[in-house]
């Protein structure tokens, strides 16, 4: 399929979907998802992992469908003030976005491949503290940051004290 096709194919879908709002036959809380089904369409349409400029569909296509469907959750009464539920859902749609195409990409860096565990690590970690129903005092958890840079510091700076290149 050509982009020329791929892009009238959106727009039919973008007029579909404005007239079934303005007949009020589209509720509001199914235009994330809906917005999202079309990125990740776009994605296939345009050779899906065959061409890493594809990466740009796919990556908002997860993260407005993980918005999406945190909303449509809260919406049916199955999340009840979770920001942390939330949080975990953001980090998932960045691990949806490497198990689909940078892990299968052509580059042999290992950070072109893995990049998204990054911030799909922050932000599962920091959803799973917010949700945590473990009652630790702030001032325990405003230690753990600064005590990891300085134990992976010392443990850089022992490994390579001997060598003086770069």
């Amino acid at each position: 399929m050509n982009r020329k096709s791929v892009v009238g194919l959106l727009l039919v879908a973008i007029g579909i979907l404005a007239a079934l709002i303005n007949l009020g036959l589209f509720r509001g809380v199914f235009f994330l998802p809906a917005v999202s089904a079309g990125l990740i369409a776009m994605y296939v349409g345009f050779g899906g992992r065959r061409h890493d400029g594809n990466l740009g569909f796919l990556i908002p296509g997860c993260i407005v469908g993980a918005i999406g469907l945190y909303a449509l959750l809260s919406d049916y009464g199955v999340l009840k003030d979770s920001g942390g539920v939330f949080l975990m859902m953001l980090g998932s749609a960045f691990l949806i976005v490497m198990l689909v195409h940078t892990v299968h990409g052509r580059d042999d860096d290992w950070g072109a491949r893995y990049w998204p565990i990054f911030p799909a690590a922050g932000l599962i970690l920091t959803g799973v503290m917010a949700s945590s129903r473990i009652n630790i005092s702030y001032n325990v958890w405003n230690m753990i940051g600064p005590a990891a840079l300085i134990i992976v510091g010392l443990s850089l700076w022992l490994k390579n004290r001997g060598s003086m290149s770069n």
